[in-house]
Protein backbone atom coordinates (compact mmCIF):
# COMPACT_ATOMS: atom_id res chain seq x y z
CA UNK A 1 0.00 0.00 0.00
CA UNK A 2 1.96 3.88 -1.07
CA UNK A 3 1.82 6.71 1.35
CA UNK A 4 -0.66 8.23 -1.11
CA UNK A 5 -3.45 5.59 -0.56
CA UNK A 6 -3.05 5.25 3.18
CA UNK A 7 -3.23 9.32 2.58
CA UNK A 8 -6.27 9.24 1.25
CA UNK A 9 -7.86 6.80 3.76
CA UNK A 10 -7.03 9.19 6.40
CA UNK A 11 -7.90 12.35 4.87
CA UNK A 12 -11.94 10.47 3.78
CA UNK A 13 -11.70 8.90 7.73
CA UNK A 14 -11.68 12.95 9.03
CA UNK A 15 -14.08 14.11 6.23
CA UNK A 16 -16.52 10.82 7.25
CA UNK A 17 -16.08 11.86 10.93
CA UNK A 18 -16.36 15.72 10.44
CA UNK A 19 -19.85 14.92 8.67
CA UNK A 20 -21.14 12.27 11.52
CA UNK A 21 -20.08 15.11 14.23
CA UNK A 22 -21.53 17.68 12.29
CA UNK A 23 -24.47 15.96 11.50
CA UNK A 24 -25.69 14.54 15.11
CA UNK A 25 -24.68 18.43 16.75
CA UNK A 26 -26.78 19.84 13.85
CA UNK A 27 -29.62 17.62 14.36
CA UNK A 28 -29.55 16.99 18.13
CA UNK A 29 -29.54 20.69 18.61
CA UNK A 30 -32.60 20.96 16.47
CA UNK A 31 -34.47 18.73 18.44
CA UNK A 32 -33.11 20.47 21.85
CA UNK A 33 -34.09 24.05 20.16
CA UNK A 34 -37.44 23.76 18.38
CA UNK A 35 -39.68 24.10 21.03
CA UNK A 36 -37.25 27.13 21.95
CA UNK A 37 -37.58 29.12 19.26
CA UNK A 38 -39.66 32.15 19.66
CA UNK A 39 -39.36 34.62 16.76
CA UNK A 40 -38.34 34.52 12.94
CA UNK A 41 -34.83 34.69 13.31
CA UNK A 42 -34.51 31.67 15.41
CA UNK A 43 -37.02 29.87 13.28
CA UNK A 44 -34.42 30.31 10.12
CA UNK A 45 -31.81 29.56 11.76
CA UNK A 46 -33.29 26.44 13.38
CA UNK A 47 -34.40 25.21 9.89
CA UNK A 48 -30.95 26.32 8.23
CA UNK A 49 -29.28 24.07 11.06
CA UNK A 50 -31.76 21.09 10.26
CA UNK A 51 -30.85 21.54 6.02
CA UNK A 52 -27.05 20.79 7.23
CA UNK A 53 -27.89 18.52 9.61
CA UNK A 54 -29.65 16.23 6.59
CA UNK A 55 -27.18 17.48 4.17
CA UNK A 56 -24.15 16.00 6.47
CA UNK A 57 -26.43 12.78 6.46
CA UNK A 58 -26.39 12.78 2.36
CA UNK A 59 -23.07 13.56 2.30
CA UNK A 60 -21.90 10.45 4.49
CA UNK A 61 -24.41 8.47 1.33
CA UNK A 62 -23.22 10.25 -1.03
CA UNK A 63 -19.47 8.63 -0.29
CA UNK A 64 -20.81 4.96 -1.54
CA UNK A 65 -21.44 6.76 -4.93
CA UNK A 66 -19.54 9.76 -5.60
CA UNK A 67 -20.24 11.32 -8.93
CA UNK A 68 -21.36 15.44 -9.74
CA UNK A 69 -24.57 14.81 -7.69
CA UNK A 70 -22.42 13.88 -4.40
CA UNK A 71 -20.05 17.32 -5.00
CA UNK A 72 -23.22 19.36 -5.14
CA UNK A 73 -24.32 17.59 -1.99
CA UNK A 74 -20.75 18.11 -0.37
CA UNK A 75 -21.00 21.80 -1.68
CA UNK A 76 -24.47 22.63 -0.61
CA UNK A 77 -23.41 21.30 2.82
CA UNK A 78 -20.67 23.75 2.78
CA UNK A 79 -23.05 26.47 2.40
CA UNK A 80 -25.78 25.19 4.64
CA UNK A 81 -23.03 25.01 7.64
CA UNK A 82 -22.21 28.22 7.56
CA UNK A 83 -25.50 29.75 7.23
CA UNK A 84 -25.83 27.68 10.13
CA UNK A 85 -23.27 28.46 12.29
CA UNK A 86 -22.92 32.64 11.27
CA UNK A 87 -26.71 33.19 12.77
CA UNK A 88 -26.66 30.90 15.16
CA UNK A 89 -24.31 32.62 17.72
CA UNK A 90 -26.45 35.89 17.09
CA UNK A 91 -30.18 35.01 17.41
CA UNK A 92 -29.17 32.49 20.50
CA UNK A 93 -25.97 33.84 22.10
CA UNK A 94 -26.58 37.15 21.69
CA UNK A 95 -23.67 38.09 20.12
CA UNK A 96 -23.11 41.09 17.70
CA UNK A 97 -23.62 40.62 13.78
CA UNK A 98 -19.70 41.11 13.49
CA UNK A 99 -19.18 38.05 15.04
CA UNK A 100 -21.96 36.42 13.11
CA UNK A 101 -20.04 36.99 10.24
CA UNK A 102 -16.88 36.29 11.67
CA UNK A 103 -18.29 32.82 12.49
CA UNK A 104 -19.83 32.65 9.57
CA UNK A 105 -16.94 33.12 7.35
CA UNK A 106 -14.29 30.83 9.09
CA UNK A 107 -16.81 27.94 8.90
CA UNK A 108 -17.08 27.98 5.61
CA UNK A 109 -13.68 28.30 5.12
CA UNK A 110 -13.32 25.01 7.69
CA UNK A 111 -15.59 22.98 5.39
CA UNK A 112 -14.75 23.87 2.15
CA UNK A 113 -11.11 22.17 3.39
CA UNK A 114 -13.95 19.38 4.32
CA UNK A 115 -14.88 19.45 1.02
CA UNK A 116 -11.66 19.55 -0.53
CA UNK A 117 -10.55 16.33 1.85
CA UNK A 118 -13.50 14.37 0.50
CA UNK A 119 -12.76 14.86 -2.76
CA UNK A 120 -8.95 14.43 -2.84
CA UNK A 121 -9.81 10.87 -0.99
CA UNK A 122 -12.22 10.02 -3.42
CA UNK A 123 -10.87 11.26 -5.98
CA UNK A 124 -13.71 12.82 -7.40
Amino acid sequence: MSSVSVGRRLALLVALLVLAGQAWLSLSGVVARVGEARGLARWLQTGAELAAGLLSVAGLTATVRPGRSAIRVMLAWAVAVPLATGPSSVVWGHATVAVGLLVAGLTLLLALGVVWLWRWALAV
